[in-house]
C-alpha cells in the first residue's frame, strides 16, 4: 500500500513541475478534456465511456448481461457448496486469504487509482506546494489510522 501512495505522490509531484515548466501545454491539454466531456453533457460517465469506446450494441448488451448475471450466480454457487464446505479446512483457510487479499487490492487500486489521483492531480493542488504537502500529509495519516483500526479488526 505504501508503495501505491508513494507512487502517486512521486505522480503529483513530477505533474506539478512539469506544469509549471510548460504552463501552456498543460493548459491545452485541459481544455482538451472539458471539450470533450462537453460533447455528451448530462451523460453519466459510464455512459460516456461507452460512447467514446463506440462498443457495438450486441457488446454492450453481453457486457450488461455478465455484469447483472455476476452477483446471483455467486449466491447461487454459494448456496450450492453450503452443504459441503467446512470453514476450518486449511484449503478453505487458503482460499478465503487469496479472496480477501484479491479484495484488498482491488479496494486500493479503486481508491488511489479512481478517487484520489483526480484530486491530487487538480490544478489548485498542483499550483500549490503548500496544499500539495497537506494533501499528502493527510493521505498518510488516513492510511496510518486505517491501518490502526485493522490492528483492533
Amino acid at each position: 500500500m505504501m508503495s501505491e501512495i508513494g507512487t502517486l505522490m512521486v505522480d503529483c509531484l513530477a505533474t506539478s513541475y512539469l506544469s509549471r515548466l510548460h504552463p501552456n501545454k498543460a493548459h491545452l491539454e485541459e481544455s482538451g478534456d472539458e471539450e470533450r466531456a462537453g460533447d455528451s453533457s448530462g451523460s453519466s460517465p459510464s455512459q460516456l465511456i461507452l460512447h467514446r469506446a463506440k462498443f457495438k450494441t450486441k457488446t454492450i448488451v453481453i457486457m450488461a448481461l455478465f455484469f447483472s448475471l455476476t452477483t446471483p450466480v455467486g449466491i447461487a454457487i454459494g448456496i450450492g457448496i453450503a452443504n459441503v464446505y467446512n470453514e476450518s479446512s486449511p484449503n478453505a483457510l487458503i482460499v478465503e486469504g487469496i479472496f480477501n487479499a484479491a479484495s484488498a487490492g482491488i479496494l486500493i487500486y479503486m481508491a488511489l487509482v479512481d478517487l484520489l489521483a483526480a484530486d491530487f492531480m487538480h490544478p489548485k493542488v498542483q499550483s500549490n506546494g503548500a496544499l500539495q504537502f497537506g494533501v499528502k500529509v493527510s493521505l498518510l495519516l488516513g492510511a496510518g489510522c486505517m491501518s490502526l483500526l485493522a490492528k483492533w479488526a
